[in-house]
């Protein structure tokens, strides 16, 4: 397992120069680097990302054995794909969820009761999995993948339909995930309790071995109950099981990456 840092920022004349006593060569005006944290040379280049605020996005790279040996994964997508609709003022709300819960301070309390709306079909490509915009516990699969590996897992759907004639859009399905499990986050989460409604929540870590379930969990994909994320932003984290990682990559699906959950 390795600590990935993708970190942009906006190079001036000072700047340059301190990145280039580290070894990063650069033009002034708008830069990209990628740095692991086991590079001798994290530790200066962290205190430029501080002292330069520049945005600084961290992975975890896994590997392969890592993988293969977790019993339950985080999965992640790697393709986000248009916005519910209607997607003015977040109208999707309203339209795709019971909202009577749902607080706007935190962003928590949505429960689905109605399918998503989109705009078009999806430009698949060699992309299989998406999720949209503003919706990081949902996931959306082409019709013969989800036949191919969610549904002979037990993994039931929903259908996507477009939003100004509300037919059914061809081709890709809401993988729908029932169960919910409570997750062992130890000491490593605090959470932040809403002044508004007392709802909990926890900022989310990417970085390393992601939280296990604290019971057994049966079903081949689910979400956390805790509600994750800052602001007025929450999703739940979404999990599959070992077998659902396995068939996922031996079918090479475009559109996911995985998380190892730490043993227990």
């Amino acid at each position: 397992m390795r600590i990935l840092h993708n970190v942009s920022l906006n190079i001036d004349a000072t700047s340059r120069i301190e990145l280039a006593n580290l070894g990063f060569d650069c033009e002034p005006g708008f830069a990209s680097f990628k740095v692991f944290e086991d590079d001798p040379r994290w530790p200066a280049f962290e205190s430029l990302i501080e002292k330069y605020q520049a945005v600084d996005i961290a992975e975890t790279r896994f590997t392969r054995s890592e993988l293969k040996s977790a019993q339950s994964l985080e999965i992640r997508s790697s393709w986000h794909f248009g916005y519910p609709q209607p997607d003015d003022d977040f109208g999707y709300r309203n339209e795709t969820y019971d909202d009577s819960q749902f607080c706007p301070s935190c962003g928590i309390g949505l429960k689905q009761k109605a399918p998503f709306r989109m705009s078009k079909q999806p430009s698949w490509g060699a992309k299989t999995m998406l999720q949209l915009n503003w919706v990081f516990d949902e996931y959306f699969v082409r019709e013969n993948i989800y036949s191919q590996i969610f549904k002979p897992l037990g993994i039931g759907c929903r259908t996507v339909i477009y939003h100004k004639s509300g037919s059914t859009i061809d081709d890709i399905v809401q993988l729908n995930i029932e169960c919910e499990v409570e997750l062992d986050l130890g000491t490593e989460y605090a959470p932040v309790r809403c002044e508004k409604c007392g709802g909990m929540k926890y900022p989310y870590n990417p970085k390393g071995f992601q939280p296990v379930p604290k019971s057994k969990v049966e079903t081949a994909m689910f979400k956390s109950k805790q509600w994750f994320g800052s602001g007025a932003l929450a999703h739940k984290l979404v999990f599959v099981s070992s077998e659902v990682y396995e068939r996922t990559t031996s079918l090479n699906v475009k559109g996911a990456t995985f998380a190892a959950c730490r043993s227990l």
